[in-house]
């Protein structure tokens, strides 16, 4: 028989902002950089469609033996922090690109690689953050949790577009307009909000490495 989960309201908000922090970024990154891509820089829209390719064939490709790493060794916190990790400076790399790297050629690839990594470490920390469900609810719970937990991730999407959209219209002083200009604000508002809900207390995630 399962064991009775006992959870604080503090350790379950602090599972439901971490699907509000990554669902605020990507969304902002779906919505933006495909027109950062085609109409910006003029690349024809295949080269979108094949990061979502490469991104979903590495996460098969590696996303069991990496769940079996962290059942056995490293740990599901080892994990999702190394995907938050990777999600925040991909989306700063996009930044970076933008602003920095003004050959065409150069500027596109780079993108097109931190774009995968954005897709592939979003849905690989999917996998570990999903895994965490069992840490927070009991299994009589699991429904309407989970329910509850993809309601904050459709919120997050709405209120991370809302909060970029300003910076994309240069409605932001000493901002210029831009798609381009979504990347660094989407990053630091992912990066705040995911560093709260790691490390919220008390902290749930912990208790994943046993």
């Amino acid at each position: 028989m399962a064991a009775n989960i006992s959870t604080s309201p503090a350790q379950l908000y602090a599972w439901y902002l971490f699907d509000f922090a990554g669902s605020a970024l990507v969304a902002n990154g779906g919505l933006y950089f495909p027109q950062w891509l085609v109409i910006d820089n003029h690349v024809s829209a295949l080269w979108y469609n094949l990061c979502l390719v490469v991104s979903t064939m590495l996460l098969l490709a590696t996303g069991p033996a990496l769940g079996y790493l962290s059942d056995t060794k490293y740990g599901r916190l080892f994990f999702l922090r190394a995907s938050c990790t990777a999600l925040f400076s991909s989306t700063i790399a996009l930044f970076v690109t933008d602003r920095y790297i003004t050959a065409h050629t150069p500027r596109i690839l780079v993108a097109l690689i931190a774009f995968i990594v954005v897709l592939y470490s979003y849905q690989l920390g999917i996998v570990f953050y999903n895994a965490l469900l069992g840490r927070v609810a009991n299994p009589d719970q699991y429904n309407r949790i989970s329910a509850r937990g993809l309601a904050w991730g459709w919120t997050g999407a709405v209120i991370g577009i809302l909060v970029v959209l300003p910076f994309v219209r240069g409605a932001v002083p000493f901002i210029s307009p831009g798609r381009g200009q979504a990347f660094l604000p989407a990053a630091i508002l992912f990066g705040v909000l995911a560093f709260l809900s790691l490390r919220a207390p008390p902290v749930i995630w912990e208790s994943s490495e046993a």
